[in-house]
C-alpha cells in the first residue's frame, strides 16, 4: 500500500474543483504513463528536484505487477516513491510508514516554491495552498 501526495500550482484549481481537475490529470496518465518530469511545468520541476535530493525514485510497475523493485527499495531507503507527471502535477506514491515525513516534506518544498499539495492519503483530503 502507498501514501499518495500531489503537487500543482494553485491557481490551476480551487477545492470545488479539484475533483474534476484531479480526474483530467488522471486522463493525462492513463494516456501517457511513465515518469517524465520535464512534461511539468518549471515550477514544479523546481519543486521536483529539490524533492529528488531526499526522496528516491521507483520505477512504477507494469499493470498486474507488483512493484518487487518499490518494495526492494523501500528496505533501503524508506522514502523513496513512484512518481508521475503530467504537466499540471507532480504526484507521488510513497509507502505506508513514511507518510508523517512525506507529507512534512513535501509541505515544506511546496511551500518554498510557492505550490499547492493535497494529502490524496487522508479521508478529508487536505488541500495545503502556500
Amino acid at each position: 500500500m502507498t501514501y499518495d501526495i500531489a503537487a500543482f500550482e494553485s491557481a490551476d484549481t480551487d477545492d470545488d474543483g479539484w475533483e474534476a481537475w484531479y480526474g483530467d490529470q488522471h486522463d493525462y496518465f492513463d494516456a501517457h504513463p511513465g515518469a517524465d518530469v520535464s512534461v511539468v511545468s518549471p515550477k514544479l520541476q523546481a519543486f521536483y528536484r529539490d524533492l529528488a535530493v531526499t526522496v528516491s525514485a521507483a520505477e512504477r510497475p507494469e499493470d498486474g505487477e507488483t512493484s518487487a523493485e518499490f518494495d526492494e527499495l523501500v528496505d533501503t531507503d524508506p522514502m523513496a516513491a513512484i512518481f508521475t507527471f503530467g504537466p499540471r502535477i507532480v504526484y507521488g506514491e510513497h509507502s505506508h510508514g513514511q507518510e508523517r515525513q512525506a507529507v512534512d516534506l513535501w509541505l515544506a518544498l511546496a511551500e518554498k516554491h510557492g505550490l499547492a499539495v493535497a494529502l490524496l492519503g487522508e479521508s478529508n483530503l487536505p488541500i495545503h495552498r502556500f
